[in-house]
């Protein structure tokens, strides 16, 4: 009986070793994702340097029979074709440094050696700076240069059948993984500082038994091969998936908070909703994020003007721009605010019929006898009801600071009812 709860305990205990790996765990350390699912570009690296390669040759992307995803590669023996990825300094691993290369691969023949992936600054590609390829039916891991490690007896590769196989230089040790295995490993100092772009497929200057024939899918490389918490096999493990592959997606997180939001327009403590815009249809907000962010202003929540400032977490200053002005009786502005993990938007409401300036003339009446203050863009305007230059905004309001528009137009066409009738008292 304690056999058995000694036996589930350390079941317990590896699988949550195994399921504390996430996206967020691999994707910082990756620096080449091909993953050939953007039909569109077909060579896009979705891993964080974004280093988008091109076809040398055919494009030899196909969305059939393809192990994960939206599309994958198949190269075609005795064809120059192949896919590069330029030279980076993200590549560059250093002396004694850690690295992980992996690919999903099918091949279609069993000739021996076929290269699928290298990092190559030299003409010949079987020894390139890191090289993987499919031989003896169990892969070759080509780690400095000349030194290499071919795969063992374990979970040797099939013709028509999928596989991952994955490289792996520690510091100390080369290994080499078929599917989620350690095929074999041995000790040795590497060096993988040497300079050349990251090719799929074969680069052989001439065509020789070398090209690779087959299916590629899902190629990644990290900078690293385990974490001080994270070990090489629950890696190898959380990107093999139990055999279903997996795309390491960016980790998203919690987009900018907006807070703190208050209008200088007309009063720079306005900090109340609704805003009261004075009238002015170019407001200002000032608000602070709880992240580094890039902000916007519009009058909907489609349309965006970036910030006449934009800062880091805290203060931002968003105006809405002359060139697009909320219309006569907006009653929404909307601040959008993008950081590195998504973005948001928060909608405000403001009324921005009021107008601002010192209108204090009480020499106007309705035929009601209610009091009220006239004004003409904001300047306080003697006006009777047989006004019809109208150019620019009119405002009423039976008590001072809260106006409406009555009338708004460019065009001098006669004022609208609720604007009249006038007369003058004295």
């Amino acid at each position: 009986m304690k056999k058995l709860i000694l036996l589930g305990i350390v079941f317990l205990i590896s699988l949550v070793s195994v399921f504390a790996v996430s996206d967020s765990d691999i994707y910082p350390n990756l620096v080449l994702q091909a993953s050939g699912d953007n039909a569109s570009q077909h060579e896009q690296d979705t891993s964080v340097l974004a280093n988008n390669g091109a076809d040398t040759g055919t494009d030899r992307w196909t969305d059939t029979n393809c192990k994960i995803g939206a599309g994958c590669w198949e190269f075609v023996d005795n064809t120059a074709d192949w896919v590069a990825f330029p030279d980076n300094a993200a590549y560059d691993f250093g002396a004694n440094g850690q690295y992980l290369v992996s690919c999903w691969i099918s091949m279609d023949d069993s000739n021996d050696p076929q290269q699928f992936i290298d990092r190559n600054g030299k003409i010949d590609p079987w020894w390139g700076v890191w090289t993987m390829a499919a031989t003896l039916d169990a892969g070759a891991f080509t780690y400095d240069n000349t030194n290499y490690i071919n795969g063992g007896t374990v979970s040797w590769l099939k013709v028509g059948q999928w596989s991952m196989v994955t490289g792996v230089y520690n510091g100390t040790d080369a290994l080499i993984y078929i599917n989620d295995t350690l095929s074999n490993s041995v000790t040795h100092t590497a060096n993988v500082d040497s300079a050349g772009a990251i090719y799929l497929g074969q680069r052989r200057q001439t065509v020789d038994e070398k090209e690779y024939d087959g299916t590629l899918d899902q190629c990644i490389v990290m900078n690293i091969s385990h974490t001080p918490t994270i070990s090489t096999q629950e890696i190898i493990d959380y990107i093999y998936n139990s055999g279903d592959a997996r795309v390491i997606s960016a980790p998203v997180a919690a987009p900018p908070v907006i807070s703190d939001v208050c209008s200088t327009s007309p009063d720079p403590d306005d900090c109340t909703e609704p805003y009261n815009t004075g009238g002015d249809l170019t407001p200002t907000f000032n608000f602070t994020t709880d992240v580094d962010a890039t902000c916007y202003i519009g009058d909907d929540n489609a349309t965006w003007t970036v910030c006449s400032t934009t800062t880091v977490a805290g203060e931002h200053i968003c105006t809405e721009p002359a060139t697009h002005p909320l219309v006569f009786g907006a009653d929404k502005v909307y601040l959008n605010c993008s950081g590195t993990d998504g973005d948001t938007y928060d909608e405000l409401n403001v009324i921005s019929t009021y107008l601002s300036g010192n209108v204090t003339d009480n020499s106007y009446r309705l035929i009601s006898g209610a009091l009220v203050t006239v004004s003409k863009n904001n300047t306080p305007t003697i006006w009777d009801s047989n006004v019809t230059d109208v150019n620019g905004y009119w405002a009423i309001g039976a008590e001072i600071g809260f106006y409406t528009i009555c009338a708004y137009d460019p065009d001098n066409i006669t004022l609208r009812g609720d604007c009249t009738p006038f007369v003058e008292v004295d």
